[in-house]
């Protein structure tokens, strides 16, 4: 039996981690790998790192993950393939993927492009390091899987043997959460996001709050913080449970999935946009992303660009019930093309017995 380390950034209750790796592993392992996952960080600890602790805990963690990945290079010869998801340490610097590029050959798999400026870093100097970071990431391995194409040619500008592995959708799950959806009381429009995207929500807010007074809704939102703020209209705010994922989703009437235009966000597939689809949800977003030009405007999705057309199209959907239905059926067949788990678990599988 052959046997796979995967290096990840977080657990399973981490998103990246949980999308790139382990929704794999029961596919991996009926494949005949013999599959061992080493996270970074536990749970608690990584929501400690994103709520930006001080720097004495930041400090403390960063040598925990050091010290396991040490432990790690220990045994990574041990292993026939090693996948390091995402960068191994938050450091400018790739010191530890060159020790594991020593020991055992890695393939390196990133969903964002972090060589582009963070969205909200303005220190000039470190958005030049982290660039050179994953170019000399991108050089080490011996293979880059990215989630899409523009991923990939980064990889491959460094020489790099570079493969697309998009972001994958377990539509068996899915199907079976819109079987158990009932119907809402009162029209639903769903968000599903994090403290670090919910910025983008709250400039829809207003919208939301004139078009209350003409079409009554509840805004249903799965992740993020509560609102402080009392709104003009029912607010339902759920926090995220893995196990309830599917469920939460399939209950939206329709999904709103405002983006900020960053040059990450840009190149980012919007996992969210494919995750509504999924579970037949109809979707107003922002024209922004990977999935804006695999997803096209009045077939598989609508796109809104400002106040106005968020406040049309919101309505137009919650009016015309067959609309939501024609987009939500569309789109949901559009994204199982690509992003179906089971198909994209095949090229994963390619990439991994390949010599």
């Amino acid at each position: 039996m052959k046997r796979i380390l995967f290096v990840t950034q977080g657990d399973q209750t981490t998103a990246s981690s949980r999308h790139r790796v382990y929704q794999f592993v029961p596919l991996l392992e009926k494949a005949g790998w013999e599959v061992v996952i080493s996270p970074a960080m536990t749970a608690a600890e990584y929501r400690i790192m994103s709520l930006r602790a001080d720097p004495l805990t930041r400090g403390r963690q960063y040598w925990r993950i050091m010290m396991r990945r040490f432990r790690d290079l220990h045994h990574v010869r041990e292993f026939d393939r090693v996948v390091i998801q995402r960068p191994i340490l938050p450091s400018p610097w790739p010191f530890m993927e060159k020790n594991f590029a020593r020991h055992n050959p890695f393939i390196f798999d990133y969903e964002e492009a972090f060589y582009l400026p963070a969205d909200s870093s303005t220190n000039i100097w470190g958005e030049h390091r982290q660039t050179q970071r994953i170019s000399d990431i991108c050089g080490l391995a011996k293979k880059v899987t990215g989630a899409n194409e523009i991923l990939a040619d980064f990889a491959r500008g460094h020489g790099t043997e570079a493969h697309v592995i998009p972001m994958a959708i377990d539509f068996e799950k899915a199907a079976d959460a819109v079987a158990r959806r009932h119907p809402n009381q009162t029209f639903t429009i769903g968000w599903f996001g994090s403290g670090l995207t919910q910025p983008s929500l709250e400039k829809v807010i207003p919208v939301l709050k004139s078009l209350h007074q003409k079409a009554p809704f509840t805004l249903k939102l799965i992740g993020g913080t509560p609102h402080q703020v009392t709104h003009p209209f029912p607010v339902e705010w759920n926090h995220w449970e893995m196990e309830k994922e599917n469920d939460h989703l399939a209950s939206f009437d329709m999904a709103i999935a405002p983006i900020a235009d960053t040059p990450r966000h840009r190149t980012r597939t919007s996992y969210r946009i494919l995750q509504y689809l999924a579970h037949q949800v109809p979707v107003l977003a922002s024209p922004v992303g990977i999935q804006a030009g695999e997803l096209k405007e009045g077939e598989h999705i609508l796109y809104a660009r400002t106040p106005e057309e968020w406040s049309d199209k919101i309505v137009m959907l919650m009016k015309d019930e067959s609309l939501r239905i024609r987009l939500a059926t569309a789109g949901r067949d559009c994204v199982r093309q690509n992003h179906d788990h089971n198909l994209v678990f095949k090229k994963l599988l390619q990439v991994l017995e390949a010599e």
